[in-house]
């Protein structure tokens, strides 16, 4: 299956790339903002979990375990450094294994 991972590059953003992808039959998409407020990664994310919706897409959200319930992602990308037993004072919600995105149990597989 191939996924995307979103980002800013000639005039689209998250969105409009996302859309792209999502139109040519893409149907894994992460969200990734590494310089974004978590305020802006959740408007963006709000976004871009409806659109996946449209779509039957299966959204992931980059590193942020503290948003995925807020966001309704399926999973979260993480990697073993980034994804102790808590981030911050959030514990996960689900397992985090090494590199890969995960599916948040709660919620569809692709």
């Amino acid at each position: 299956m191939l996924q995307f991972i979103t980002h800013r590059r000639n005039g689209l953003d998250e969105i409009d790339g996302a859309k792209a992808v999502l139109d040519g039959g893409c149907r894994w998409i992460q969200l990734r903002m590494k310089d974004a407020t978590p305020s802006e990664i959740t408007d963006t994310g709000l976004r871009l979990r409806s659109l996946c919706d449209q779509y039957g897409a299966t959204f992931i959200l980059d590193d942020h375990v503290e948003l995925v319930d807020a966001i309704g992602a399926d999973g979260v990308g993480a990697r073993s450094m980034h994804c102790p037993r808590k981030c911050g004072n959030h514990p996960l919600p689900f397992s985090c294994p090494q590199s890969a995105a995960q599916p948040h149990p709660n919620r569809r597989s692709p």
